[in-house]
């Protein structure tokens, strides 16, 4: 007797068509949670010269770790400029990768602008977080001493947004000042000299500070001769023992108000900022 299989063949046929080859099954225990952002810096509202510095720091953690973060800089209509992440952001541990870098903006027009960090776990999950910042475009020379003093990103920079100065971390960063080749720590006499010169019409600095008289400015020599330039006690003005940017601010155009008429004029600063406390 002859069997007829056609039956069975469309049975099959159909349960064939019912399970589309491009169609995925959703896994219930599939990630959807996109990771979470912190950012501590720069602070919302914060004012930076185009040409200054801001300091990025930002965090992000996943439970199922972090596949890449990435960075962005905003302006008002949403156009959207893309930052290198060093080292595509640091793994601190298999659920958390940090930025932590120093960016000089460079856009080509004043304004308030977003700094966008994004953040994807390894299930594709994004999440996106901002803050607002003012951007100045114009030359020094167009602004008064405070403002462009204070936005130069260096203070920011020094005290890793602390809103102070101890006299270790002050001393380190005039420190970095003077080392112009942090590569090597070959800190140059004829620049040594000019700082003396500019703050404070200190005559051969070099020779001051270079007690030891080895041609090499050992960081102790320089820790002692900040003690005796008595920058820090003498901008300490509330005398608790920090150093706030309002305070390094004075202290500075103090010196560089050479007509001793209360009033750093760009003629006065534009120079030297641009030497000791700008990229």
């Amino acid at each position: 007797m002859k069997k007829n299989y056609w039956p069975k063949m469309c049975v099959l046929l159909l349960a064939l068509a019912a399970c589309d080859s491009n169609d995925e099954v959703p896994d219930p225990n599939r990630d959807t949670v996109a990771p979470q952002i912190t950012i501590t810096s720069p602070i919302a509202d914060d004012t930076y010269l185009a040409i200054g510095l801001v300091i990025i720091r930002a965090t992000a953690t996943d439970g199922e770790g972090i596949k890449e973060m990435r960075l962005f800089l905003e302006d008002r209509a949403g156009k959207r400029i893309p930052i290198d992440v060093q080292d595509d952001g640091r793994e601190i541990t298999a659920k958390e990768r940090n930025i932590n870098q120093v960016i000089q903006p460079g856009v080509a027009a004043s304004g308030l602008y977003k700094l966008v960090v994004e953040a994807e776990d390894h299930y594709q999950n994004v999440s996106s977080r901002s803050v607002e910042i003012n951007l100045i475009t114009e030359d020094l020379a167009q602004l008064n001493f405070y403002t462009a003093f204070t936005t130069t990103g260096w203070f920011e920079l020094a005290d890793g947004n602390q809103d102070d100065l101890n006299l270790s971390d002050f001393n380190l960063a005039f420190y970095t000042i003077l080392n112009r080749n942090s590569w090597d720590y070959n800190i140059e006499p004829d620049f040594v000299n000019t700082f003396g010169m500019d703050f404070g019409g200190h005559l051969q600095l070099w020779t001051t500070l270079d007690t030891n008289k080895n041609e090499y400015l050992e960081y102790s020599e320089f820790e002692q001769g900040m003690e005796d330039l008595n920058f820090f006690e003498r901008w300490d003005i509330d005398k608790n023992e920090l150093i706030s940017e309002n305070e390094l601010t004075d202290g500075v155009g103090a010196l560089w108000d050479e007509n001793n008429d209360k009033e750093v004029t760009a003629d006065e600063f534009k120079e030297k900022i641009m030497k000791y406390f700008l990229p």
